[in-house]
């Protein structure tokens, strides 16, 4: 993934989840593990105390509603939280290259 994808991604995240994600972050060389990590809590911390505004988060992102049913059967929090954080960056990614190739850039 190249740095504008990273920039949109932590860009789209914080649309939807307070995430600590500061712009010297996406020069790092996992920022990708990194990232995912912070998502990855935050959204375990959604899944015990508001689990309501995850799913509507998980709406607006537009995270298939069948992805979102087999991320929540995962066995363990941690898991179900893992599985949900990569559902959303794959998601967002996806609508981060649909916007790029639409406006002239190379995704």
């Amino acid at each position: 993934m190249d740095q504008e994808i990273y920039n949109a991604l932590a860009a789209d995240t914080s649309k939807f989840f307070v995430l600590d994600t500061i712009e010297a972050d996406l020069y790092v060389e996992n920022f990708f593990e990194q990232f995912r990590k912070r998502l990855s809590d935050h959204v375990f911390e959604m899944l015990q105390y508001d689990y309501n505004k995850l799913l509507i988060i998980l709406y607006r992102i537009d995270v298939d509603e069948k992805t979102v049913r087999n991320c929540l059967e995962g066995s363990g929090i941690f898991n179900v939280a893992d599985s949900l954080a990569d559902a959303i960056i794959e998601r967002l990614i996806k609508k981060i290259n649909y916007r790029m190739s639409h406006s002239g850039r190379n995704p």
